[in-house]
């Protein structure tokens, strides 16, 4: 991530993880689950990941907001912010299982790995950047080609 974007240390708020918000909560889900491919696919490129762990990760958030936007509010900001921390401290989760798994597999150098703290402050830094994000582009649903009634199911 670009270094104005750090304010904690080595956490950024996940941009990218904001944009699947917005789409699960206004998006038809087919829309939701292509958009966390290629986000996903994105996070792995721009954080030089090992490629499919940002697909793996960002696909089981799609899945958990596939189930997640039927039980919130999707026009009150308090609704975002709890799917902003919820869904980052789940990615972090799938990410550090990810990481601990590879390394039974493949050596790995310290520099290379991720700690739990810099995820979890990243989620916690998620939050502010998901209720401007997300209510910035509620305004302009329709130029996006959303719709405005629901969900398209």
């Amino acid at each position: 991530m670009a270094s104005w974007l750090r304010w904690w240390g080595e956490a950024s708020p996940n941009l990218l993880l904001v944009m699947l918000i917005f789409i699960g909560l206004h998006a038809p889900i087919e829309a939701l689950v292509i958009s966390a491919v290629l986000l996903g696919l994105g996070y792995d490129l721009m954080n030089q990941t090992p490629l499919g762990f940002g697909v793996i990760g960002f696909s089981l958030v799609g899945l958990a907001m596939i189930q997640l936007r039927q039980l919130v509010f999707r026009e009150h900001p308090f609704s975002h912010a709890t799917l902003g921390l919820v869904c980052g401290v789940i990615l972090a989760a799938i990410l550090l299982i990810l990481q601990w798994m590879r390394g039974f597999l493949f050596v790995t150098p310290p520099e290379a790995q991720v700690s739990m703290g810099v995820l979890l402050k990243s989620a916690v830094l998620t939050v502010p950047a998901c209720v401007m994000v997300v209510w910035f582009l509620r305004k302009y649903r329709r130029t996006l080609g959303l719709r405005q009634s629901g969900y398209g199911m």
